[in-house]
């Protein structure tokens, strides 16, 4: 066998952080758990349509800092692969867009980062 292509594959981790807060005390503190579940959800729900030839996957989630407080920290890791770069810069900014618009469905005092896990650049030769 002849290996003749190479996918590309980029990793994201997708953090969100604010106030966090008491749950009885705070109450309407926002909740960087909930946004990270609307993100997923989200991503979820993205059309195949939309993400034609690039598979989009939520790998890791991860947050809270108690079982008492109101998250103040939560997080998401996201594999892209594809054949296609020019379908990986645009899938990735759509994939940013939908987890920037939970977090703001979810609260606008919520803040949203970004942390490269990897980008392995993809390729072909002729057989």
């Amino acid at each position: 066998m002849i290996v003749h292509h190479a996918i590309a594959s980029r990793r994201v981790r997708f953090m969100i952080d604010g106030p966090g807060g008491h749950p009885w005390a705070d109450p309407d503190a926002a909740n960087a758990v909930h946004a990270v579940g609307r993100a997923v959800a989200a991503i979820a729900q993205f059309p195949d349509a939309q993400r034609a030839g690039v598979t989009v996957t939520v790998t890791r989630v991860g947050g809270g800092e108690s079982l008492t407080s109101v998250p103040a920290h939560a997080w998401f890791d996201v594999d892209l692969r594809t054949l296609d770069h020019r379908a990986m810069a645009r899938v990735s900014q759509q994939v940013r867009q939908l987890v920037e618009r939970a977090r703001e469905d979810t609260s606008i005092t919520l803040r949203l980062s970004t942390e490269m896990l990897g980008d392995r650049p993809g390729g072909s030769l002729d057989v």
